[in-house]
């Protein structure tokens, strides 16, 4: 379970910490500013005060989508900042968060249409020099 608030600038904050098991595995920690780290094993802690937008694109901001688009926004963000390889792990992020998704509840029509809506459009969210 995920604490946060609605904000202003972005919709979301976290209140604490939260950490998620992922497939992803990097050789040496990740850390981008202060606020995602991505452990060698593949866990990924996103700190208190992070900010996000929620599920992005025409989706209504559910409790199924929270904790998926919290974690999707953190691995893009590493992407974006060149700490993650976009090409090698783009694909492997959207999977996460559709799993995420499907953990938390979400139907499986939803899920797929929104995993297949960041596979069509993410790419440019993903890449460095975005």
């Amino acid at each position: 379970m995920i604490q946060y608030r609605s904000v202003r600038h972005y919709k979301y904050q976290l209140l604490a910490a939260y950490s998620y098991q992922t497939s992803i595995r990097v050789p040496n920690l990740c850390t981008v500013d202060r606020w995602v780290c991505l452990s060698p094993n593949g866990d990924i802690s996103v700190f208190k005060g992070y900010a996000w937008d929620g599920a992005s694109g025409p989706v209504i901001d559910t409790r199924s989508t929270m904790r998926g688009s919290l974690i999707h926004d953190a691995l893009y963000q590493l992407m974006r900042e060149g700490v993650l390889d976009y090409v090698a792990h783009r694909k492997e992020a959207d999977q996460i968060m559709r799993t995420i998704f499907l953990e938390d509840g979400m139907g499986k029509l939803r899920a797929a249409r929104l995993y297949w809506g960041v596979r069509v459009f993410g790419e440019r969210y993903a890449r460095p020099s975005s």
